[in-house]
């Protein structure tokens, strides 16, 4: 597995700071994913069992709450649907600090 490869599943999986909860994911030390990471070793080929099921999980997770929102909306049911409804944009305005008033 390229380390591009894994940091894609890393970052889908767990965000931008990936590495530690991936090894937690996958019973190794932190350092041993950032070394996969950076190319400086191999990642072995069982890893990527691990991987899958771990993608999988989350996407059955998602699944399961596209359904929930869907429902809540009244559109039909299945992910495809949801994914091709135009989102409105929301304006955000940043939170004011309450002890500066900025």
């Amino acid at each position: 597995m390229s380390s591009k490869l894994l940091s894609n599943v890393g970052e889908a999986l767990y965000g931008p700071r990936w590495q530690t909860e991936l090894s937690r994911r996958i019973s190794v030390s932190d350092r041993t994913v950032r070394r996969w990471a950076s190319g400086a070793d191999d990642v072995p080929s069982g890893v990527y069992y691990e991987l899958l099921g771990a993608l999988t999980e989350r996407a059955v997770e998602l699944d399961d709450v596209i359904a929930e929102v869907s429902a809540m909306l009244k559109l039909p049911a299945g992910g495809e649907q949801a994914r091709s409804i135009p989102v409105p944009q929301i304006e955000m305005r940043p939170r004011r600090d309450k002890e500066s008033g900025k």
